[in-house]
């Protein structure tokens, strides 16, 4: 469950990747579908199986938060990154208001050149629930 919060005017959704935590980052584990016009917007119920972490996990969890603009492609908002080994510590079911930042990657092939300076404000809700790994 995660939610947004600023001021203005947009189309936002998310995207889940899970990647190294120096490395790049893999391809879409999940992207939600768009809340038209709203920068509080409830994605309620949006659940995933990301797989089971280990304490030495050098992994991350990165949500990143697009306007979605069907005439000139997403617009960047956001992101945050939640190392797996974090999330391994959290037990049963936690809640977490984590502000957005910067793109932590360099512009590239696929990204706007001015990605990594965008000015982002908000933040989001974010639900963890872990479960132990089956025995």
């Amino acid at each position: 469950q995660a939610y947004l919060v600023g001021t203005g005017s947009s189309d936002p959704f998310f995207e889940v990747r899970y990647s190294g935590m120096g490395g790049k980052s893999q391809k879409v584990h999940y992207r939600s579908g768009a809340v038209e016009k709203n920068l509080n917007p409830h994605w309620d119920g949006q659940q995933m199986m990301l797989g089971y972490f280990q304490p030495s996990d050098h992994k991350v969890v990165k949500i990143s938060i697009w306007d979605q603009d069907l005439l000139s492609g997403a617009d960047f908002m956001g992101e945050v990154r939640l190392p797996a080994a974090a999330l391994y510590n959290v037990e049963g079911e936690k809640e977490m208001w984590i502000p957005l930042k910067p793109a932590y990657e360099k512009p590239g092939v696929g990204r706007p050149p001015d990605m990594s300076t965008t000015k982002v404000s908000g933040d989001i809700l974010v639900r963890v629930r872990t479960e132990p790994a089956p025995q």
